[in-house]
């Protein structure tokens, strides 16, 4: 059995990602992806959490392996074993090839060819579209950093089509008061979901789950949220988004 290992921190996921993971599917017998920095704290390099990237990756890829990875930044040699660690996991017993499949895009692609235990596929991707071949979350965050009011516009051209249409506003929030006064800026996105609706015609939404900085995670009815007291201005940004 050949395995493909596809490493990133997708934040967010795009369309590079989403034609990488093809790739994968298409030569490999099973594909694992990493997901990394998920010991990191919710950032402007990283907004996303691990649940909200799994989720994005497994709707087009339901039989793709999605797994986080922490970062081990003085310690290189820590986060390898730690990747190995988290492939082996998921294949023991198994009689595997493993390879490390990506393109080398600039020296941040080092570690493709750091695991002496993995072989290499580097993708060739001049056949992609010309606006994903030099694509990066990096870009697409400081388009929302730079120009929110057009991001919304641009995003749609490198974003898999599930995110695109599930996202259906954006907004930084940096008001210089917000936060105790501490300067920092938070990116929020409106997310809409269609639930599903169960034979008795009632909703059931998606289970989910805290990471990060979040011991938990639930979903509220909007009319509790005004009776809830939230941290600093979360109850504004909701409401701004909310019209409520």
């Amino acid at each position: 059995m050949k395995v493909a290992i596809y490493i990133g921190k997708f934040n967010p996921f795009h369309g590079a990602h989403y034609k990488n993971i093809q790739y994968c599917n298409k030569h490999y017998d099973k594909t694992i992806v990493l997901a990394g920095s998920t010991n990191k704290y919710s950032s402007f390099q990283k907004p996303f959490d691990f649940q909200t990237i799994k989720s994005w990756i497994q709707e087009d890829f339901k039989d793709v392996i999605v797994k986080p990875v922490k970062d081990f930044i003085y310690n290189e040699d820590k986060w390898i074993s730690h990747v190995e660690e988290t492939v082996y996991s998921e294949f023991m017993g198994n009689d595997a090839e493993f390879y490390i499949v990506g393109y080398e895009k600039d020296d941040t692609s080092y570690y493709l060819k750091s695991f002496v235990n993995f072989k290499v596929d580097l993708i060739d991707n001049s056949t992609y579209p010309e606006n994903l071949k030099n694509i990066s979350s990096t870009d697409i965050r400081t388009w929302l950093y730079i120009n929110p009011k057009n991001f919304m516009k641009d995003i749609k051209r490198v974003l898999p089509s599930i995110i695109e249409a599930s996202i259906v506003d954006s907004q930084i929030f940096d008001n210089p008061n917000r936060n105790i006064g501490i300067p920092k800026i938070t990116n929020v996105f409106f997310i809409e979901i269609k639930p599903d609706i169960l034979k008795n015609g009632f909703h059931k939404l998606p289970k989910v789950k805290g990471s990060d900085d979040a011991a938990d995670a639930m979903w509220v009815p909007i009319s509790q949220l005004k009776n809830k007291v939230l941290f600093d201005d979360h109850s504004d940004i909701i409401e701004y988004f909310l019209k409520v």
